[in-house]
């Protein structure tokens, strides 16, 4: 299809089922969309789409905190998950950090975690974090989400509570 596309050779047979798989991939996150061929000759695309929403939420927040190992990590993401403080960690094993500590220069093999959140219970995610890390400083930085699947970022605020108990982050 897209070899088609690219050489002119695209029926409309091509263009119409092109056409509906593409709103199938967009259909729950736009409001209208108009695509199709431009001009008489059929020489270029022209696609317009009107999304379904006033602009990407903000609220979901990307945490990262580095450790020891992996096994360590994934014993604090089990728990954020399971207090609902997270909605998923992957935890990374193998990363190479090189810093400064007590004054000196280091390089060790720690893993990544990184903690999918709202921003409602970022702050209950990093005191958990800090209950459960072994180092003295543990990293735990966020960052907001800009933008996202709206069906992924959607199941991440369905999984997170902001520690009232209502079950809305």
């Amino acid at each position: 299809m897209a070899r088609a596309l690219c050489d002119g050779g695209l029926t409309d047979k091509d263009a119409a089922g092109l056409r509906a798989r593409w709103l199938q991939r967009v259909a729950p996150v736009v409001e209208s969309v108009d695509l199709g061929f431009a001009g008489e000759d059929g020489g270029a695309w022209r696609s317009r789409v009107e999304p379904a929403w006033d602009g990407w939420d903000s609220d979901l927040r990307r945490g990262r905190e580095g450790g020891p190992d992996a096994d360590t990590l994934e014993s604090i993401g089990h728990a954020l998950v399971e207090e609902s403080l997270a909605a998923c960690v992957n935890v990374v094993p193998g990363i190479r950090s090189v810093y400064r500590w007590d004054g000196e220069t280091r390089v060790d093999t720690e893993a990544l975690a990184i903690i999918k959140t709202t921003e409602s219970c970022v702050q209950a995610a990093r005191l958990r974090v800090s209950e459960l890390h072994p180092y003295d400083v543990p990293e735990f930085v966020a960052v907001e989400v800009a933008e996202g699947s709206p069906a992924y970022l959607r199941w991440v605020r369905e999984s997170v509570t902001d520690g009232s108990g209502d079950g809305e982050a």
